[in-house]
C-alpha cells in the first residue's frame, strides 16, 4: 500500500513538475509575445511619430504651396492685366498706324494724280514748245530762203558787160520739212550715193564726199559737179570746175532730198538745170 502511495506521490510530483514546466513555458511564450507586442508598439509609436512629422511637413508644404498658389494667382492676374493693357495699347497704336497709313496712301494717290496731271501738262507744253520751235525754225528758214532769193542776197553787181555775158536761173524755195533738224545736216550725214533727177527726165547716179569741216564734193560727170559749203539749209558752190557754169545753190528740203534753186552760167549755156533734184532712200 505504501508503495502504491509512493508511486502515486511520485506520479503526482511528476505531474505537478510537468504542469509547472508547461505553465512556465506558456508564461515565457506569453512574455515573449508581450515583449514582441511591446516592441511592435514602440515601432508603431516611432512610425506614428515619423508619420506625424511627415504630416506636419506635408501640412507646412501644403500651406507654403497654398501661399505660392495664391501668389501665382495674383501674379497671373497682374500678368493678364498687363497683357490686356498691352493688347489695348497695341490695338490703339495699330488703329493710329492704319489711320496714318490711310492718310499717307491718300496723300500718295493725290500726289500721283497731281504728278500725272503735271506730267501731261508738261508733255503738252513740251509738244507745244516743240511745235513753236519748229514753226520758228521753218519761218526763219523761209525768211532766209526768201532773202537768199532776192537780188540783195546775190553776189555783188557785175559790170554791164559781165551781166550781158552771164545767165541766171532761179526757182522759188519750197517749204522746209518741219522735221528737218539743221543741226543734223553735216557733210558726213550727206555723204553717200544719190540719184540725180534732171528736169528733162534723165537720171544718173552721183556721189557726195566729205572734203572739209563744212564742205562736200558733189561728183557728177556732167555740168553740175562742184564743191559746196553747207549754209543753213543750203549748199552754196565754192568751186565749179565746169568751164561755162559759175555758181550753184541747192536747197536742202529734207535729209533725203535736195533741189537746185539757183544757177549761174555764161551766155554759151542755154540749158536750165534749176529744178533738178537729188534723192536717196
Amino acid at each position: 500500500m505504501q508503495k502504491i502511495l509512493l508511486i502515486a506521490n511520485a506520479l503526482l510530483t511528476i505531474f505537478l513538475i510537468a504542469f509547472v514546466l508547461v505553465l512556465y513555458i506558456d508564461m515565457q511564450q506569453g512574455f515573449n509575445v508581450i515583449n514582441e507586442q511591446a516592441t511592435t508598439l514602440d515601432t508603431v509609436k516611432n512610425v506614428n511619430v515619423e508619420q506625424g512629422k511627415q504630416i506636419q511637413t506635408l501640412q507646412a508644404f501644403e500651406e507654403s504651396t497654398t501661399q505660392n498658389i495664391g501668389t501665382l494667382r495674383d501674379d497671373q492676374i497682374k500678368v493678364q492685366k498687363q497683357i490686356t493693357d498691352a493688347a489695348e495699347a497695341m490695338k490703339t497704336h495699330l488703329n493710329a498706324v492704319q489711320q496714318t497709313d490711310l492718310k499717307v496712301q491718300q496723300q500718295i494717290t493725290t500726289t500721283q494724280a497731281i504728278s500725272n496731271r503735271m506730267g501731261r501738262q508738261l508733255k503738252t507744253l513740251e509738244d507745244q514748245t516743240e511745235k513753236i520751235n519748229k514753226s520758228i525754225d521753218k519761218l526763219t528758214a523761209d525768211i532766209r530762203l526768201v532773202a537768199q532769193s532776192t537780188e540783195t542776197q546775190l553776189p555783188p553787181a557785175k559790170s554791164t558787160a559781165e551781166k550781158e555775158n552771164t545767165r541766171i536761173f532761179r526757182q522759188p524755195f519750197s517749204p522746209t520739212d518741219p522735221n528737218l533738224n539743221l543741226n543734223e545736216i553735216t557733210p558726213l550725214s550727206l555723204a553717200g550715193k544719190w540719184t540725180m533727177n534732171l528736169p528733162a527726165g534723165f537720171q544718173r547716179e552721183v556721189s557726195i564726199k566729205v572734203v572739209g569741216t563744212n564742205r562736200i564734193l558733189l561728183g557728177s560727170n556732167g555740168n553740175l559737179g562742184a564743191t559746196f559749203e553747207i549754209q543753213e539749209n543750203m549748199l552754196v558752190s565754192t568751186n565749179v570746175p565746169a568751164t561755162y557754169f559759175l555758181e550753184y545753190t541747192w536747197q536742202i528740203e529734207s535729209p533725203k532730198r535736195l533741189r537746185l534753186v539757183y544757177s549761174k552760167s555764161t551766155m554759151q549755156v542755154s540749158n536750165n538745170y534749176t529744178g533738178a533734184t537729188l534723192t536717196r532712200e
